[in-house]
């Protein structure tokens, strides 16, 4: 019920995962937000090692500042923002221990760590970040995952594959409290706005998904104001789950409110605009 993508039909839906990558040791991404910034994803290690690099969530303009601090001022920042992840041509250097401690000072809040066999993160959307298999290589003194992959290294067993195989997908989270949602939802539309203006295109669906989400959600409400809660019976577990993990109704409508008024007035006044034009014309 917290996955927003589910109130759309499974034949309106896009494809999310989950996908199965088999990489080996030494590939990497250079940093990106998946879905250019419209999906939470989650990656769940299951050989071995990932060294992930992940930033707060952050305003468009802060993302193109983290990238050059990160990546360098050798290639335009929105080529490697709003590239492929996994295109050679776009990547000048992975982050150094100093520009991590730049991040730090400009309260980025970056996580510098790596996902071993079992282990899974799940990356909020619009968080930029970044994936490299770990090899039996020795990185420069200056890599933000140098002493990370040293204490691993000397740990592991000679017969140790370093060939990594992991699992991935994505989704659409919505939130829980009226103000989690708002972000969610806002967050979404906003990024998907910027794709639009660089004709790119989301892995999301926002609009038509806040659309189906109001539509399911009402009826909900108008059913559980109808009949009360007595025509569910739940075990005391459950009715606790349900209290404190998923969100009522009431405000899921407070927090998709604001958005969903934005979304239907851009569609009316674009409506408007084009039945003035077909007068002019006719």
């Amino acid at each position: 019920i917290l996955l927003s993508k589910l109130q759309v039909n499974p034949n309106g839906r896009p494809f999310m995962g989950p996908n199965l990558y088999m990489t080996p040791p030494g590939t990497y991404t250079h940093i990106h937000q998946d879905g250019h910034g419209t999906v939470d994803s989650g990656h769940f290690c299951l050989s071995g090692y990932n060294e992930v690099l992940m930033i707060r969530r952050i305003v468009e303009r802060r993302k193109i500042h983290v990238v050059e601090l990160l990546m360098g001022k050798e290639l335009p920042a929105e080529d490697i923002l709003y590239g492929l992840p996994h295109c050679d041509d776009q990547v000048s250097q992975w982050p150094t221990k100093d520009s991590i401690k730049k991040c730090e000072e400009m309260g980025y809040c970056p996580s510098v760590f790596i996902l071993k066999p079992g282990q899974m993160v799940h990356i909020n959307k619009g968080r930029l970040h970044a994936f490299r298999k770990m090899s039996s290589a020795q990185l420069p003194k200056t890599d933000c995952h140098c002493d990370l992959r040293d204490h691993i290294l000397s740990s592991l067993q000679p017969s140790e594959s370093l060939c990594c195989a992991s699992i991935a997908w994505d989704w659409m989270y919505k939130g829980i409290s009226p103000e989690g949602i708002n972000r969610e939802v806002s967050s979404i539309l906003e990024c998907a706005r910027l794709n639009r203006s660089r004709r790119l295109q989301s892995l999301a669906i926002p609009e038509t998904t806040l659309l189906y989400l109001a539509k399911n959600v009402i009826a909900d409400f108008r059913g559980q104001k109808r009949d009360g809660d007595k025509s569910i019976i739940l075990p005391k577990s459950a009715r606790i789950y349900r209290n404190n993990c998923i969100p009522s109704s009431k405000k899921v409508l407070r927090g998709i409110l604001p958005s969903l008024q934005f979304v239907v007035s851009k569609h009316s006044s674009a409506s408007r605009s084009s039945k003035k034009c077909q007068l002019e014309e006719g």
